[in-house]
């Protein structure tokens, strides 16, 4: 009996020691992104492609190694909905299921230049997910009537294309032309779009142009020349009324306030721009006189030769 007990005290030690952990440390795929980023608590997620992807890899790794994962490799796609699971069995025997549903819209037979890719234009767009806010338009892309989706508050347009990888996203439209793809942050709570630097403000003074970390995003911005000011950065950003501004990012505290000139910056300004006014007035002014004087002094020689001509011939 005692050895009984005792065999059945160390099995029930065995299981007690065996991990419970039945989580993902990765979940990827060979075509496409998942929506939303991949997280370890996040089980459910949607990518978008198009009809000419015909097949596609997922892959995932356990975080505990003991743990057995299933549904991973090459699975088929067609046009429609589809969803393919991955499951994760603790050592401990706990299962958690990671499902993906891959939506597969028509290939694109029209393209759009933008930048150094070609973006096509998509015809089946009645199941996406409109951004809050927009209303459903009519825009005309090379050539073609499209369906389009504004926003009368932020004034911007946007239209549903394809990458050349497949990969389906909202991009910013205006004057008949792709202008940017649509980008949405959120700092402290509030939503910004992200917009492309205009060539006329990419010159700041006291700061430089930088790359400007956000969360997991990356934003073209700029850091402060002044080492005092190393935990801020400035970005440019449409906030949700739709007004663009410069924004000055703090980045210890994740906090985000309008850019603005310091005084004594503006000061320093007009201060340049008067001195320059000022030179520039006290340059034409010297050459006005030295011109009179070079004009008075020809006429002078010219009066006195004269002179001397007429009274040398009497």
């Amino acid at each position: 009996n005692n050895n009984s007990n005792s065999s059945n005290s160390d099995s029930s030690k065995k299981e007690e020691n065996k991990s419970n952990d039945n989580k993902l440390s990765s979940l990827t795929i060979s075509k496409g992104t998942l929506s939303p980023k991949f997280s370890a608590n996040t089980t459910s997620y949607k990518v978008d492609l198009t009809s000419d992807i015909e097949t596609v890899d997922i892959a995932a790794k356990a975080n505990d190694s003991k743990a057995k994962v299933t549904g991973t490799g090459k699975k088929d796609l067609v046009i429609g909905s589809q969803t393919y699971s991955v499951t994760v069995v603790s050592e401990s025997g706990i299962k958690k299921v990671y499902s993906i549903t891959f939506n597969v819209t028509e290939k694109p037979t029209v393209f759009t230049q933008f930048g150094d890719q070609k973006l096509g234009i998509l015809k089946d767009v009645a199941k996406i997910e409109v951004p809050e806010g927009y209303k459903e338009t009519t825009v005309t892309l090379e050539g073609e009537e499209i369906r389009g989706w504004k926003n009368d508050k932020t004034g911007l347009t946007l239209v549903y294309l394809a990458d050349e990888s497949g990969h389906k996203s909202f991009y910013i439209y205006s004057d008949g032309k792709v202008a940017n793809k649509y980008e949405l942050i959120t700092i402290a709570g509030k939503k910004y779009t992200l917009l492309d630097i205009p060539s006329d403000m990419k010159e700041q003074e006291g700061l430089k142009a930088d790359k400007v970390k956000i969360g997991d995003m990356e934003l073209d911005g700029w850091s402060y020349e002044d080492k005092n000011h190393a935990n801020y950065a400035v970005v440019y950003l449409m906030n949700e009324a739709g007004e663009k501004n410069l924004y000055s990012y703090e980045k210890t505290e994740g906090t985000l306030q309008k850019y603005v000139v310091s005084e004594e910056k503006k000061a320093n300004n007009t201060l340049t721009y008067v001195l320059a006014g000022t030179t520039a007035l006290f340059a034409l002014s010297t050459l006005g006189v030295y011109m009179m004087y070079m004009n008075f002094k020809k006429k002078s020689i010219a009066t006195i030769k004269d002179y001397y001509d007429r009274k040398n011939q009497g």
